[in-house]
């Protein structure tokens, strides 16, 4: 299961290639439904790691046991419906001659269908309407009805009018009663994005994420943005942001902490980007010190470090070169980590 290169030389025979095997582990699969217990087949695992990658499918009995390389490996599972998809938090450990066992349990995801009205009681058109976590996202039709895939036993109905600043988060525990959710309004978030010397940055992208819902703006030409139709403050949310901007390292994901609110508007604290006015070169050698073209190589930082995530290829030559990055620490990472020349 391993991959082997094998030289193959005009007019030489090649009728002496040795192999040397060593032996593998296993990993065995069983995937069952949560309600029943019962084993469900047709799924579609992917089992990879740093010596190899594999698809495979379930039989009738939901169970599979296959052979790889002992090492690490992350797994997940998905299924075309009704179920969402499965993956391993943890890595399966995999030692020679031993079996890892790897019993799932899936939650079937169902329908769920609504209505949306706005705060004087009229049906809200255009609106979109999010199932989290890990459901759809749809827009309400002309008579403000949705309808959504991915809903489970307990889940969030989330429904925004960007327009209108206007929001309603709707728990739901029996999804075969169609809800009927009023809009009202939803909180602000308002920020300036500036440079290293106190400019606001324009045309920045920033994200929001609340629990799923993703909405993107632009700063102005001063640097400011807002963000309208914000879900309301509460414990199962994690309100973070994402910048980009042409020229700056990002920042991604950073929690926020709403303060300082007036009439239902906060104001985050100013966010800095670096610049990213850098730039490093080098070469890539094999084994016997010969440069290597062609070889794909990945930038990112380093414990948290803010650089954009570059990556190029080298010359005939096996020179590289990365251009508009950040003032500190990198990680270069040579070739892809399961590719059979290896990674640096």
């Amino acid at each position: 299961l391993k991959p082997l290169t094998i030289d193959i030389l005009p007019d030489s025979p090649n009728d002496n290639i040795q192999v040397t095997v060593e032996k593998g582990g296993f990993i065995e699969l069983s995937v069952q439904e949560e309600e029943t217990n019962r084993p469900l087949c047709d799924f579609f695992a992917r089992i990879w790691g740093e010596n190899a990658f594999y698809i495979l499918g379930l039989n009738p009995s939901g169970k599979t046991r296959f052979c790889v390389l002992p090492g690490e490996y992350k797994v997940n599972f998905w299924h075309k419906e009704p179920y969402s998809s499965w993956f391993a938090n943890d890595p399966v450990i995999v030692e020679a001659g031993k079996t890892s066992q790897l019993p799932i349990t899936m939650e079937k995801v169902l329908n769920v269908s609504g209505k949306i009205i706005d705060p004087d009681g009229e049906y809200a058109a255009g609106i979109m309407v999010t199932v989290s976590p890990y459901g759809d996202q749809v827009y309400t039709n002309k008579n403000g009805i949705f309808q959504a895939m991915g809903a489970k036993k307990d889940c969030n109905i989330i429904a925004q009018d960007f327009k209108k600043g206007l929001v309603s988060v709707h728990y739901i525990k029996n999804i075969s009663k169609p809800p009927s959710i009023r809009l009202r309004s939803g909180l602000t978030v308002t920020g300036e994005i500036i440079d290293s010397n106190g400019i606001g940055i324009p045309a920045a992208r920033v994200c929001f994420h609340d629990h799923k819902v993703s909405p993107e703006v632009l700063t102005d030409p001063k640097g400011r943005f807002e963000i309208r139709a914000v879900p309301p403050i509460q414990p199962s949310f994690d309100y973070r942001l994402s910048i980009y901007a042409s020229g700056f390292a990002p920042k991604t994901y950073r929690r926020i902490s709403l303060e300082n609110e007036h009439e239902n508007t906060f104001k985050v604290k100013t966010i800095q980007l670096e610049p990213a006015n850098m730039s490093m070169s080098g070469i890539v050698v094999d084994a016997n010190d010969v440069p290597a073209p062609g070889v794909i190589l990945f930038l990112h930082g380093v414990d948290g470090a803010e650089q954009p995530d570059k990556s190029t290829a080298t010359d005939e030559n096996g020179r590289f070169a990365f251009k508009r990055i950040c003032k500190g620490l990198v990680r270069i990472q040579v070739n892809f980590s399961n590719s059979p020349g290896g990674s640096s």
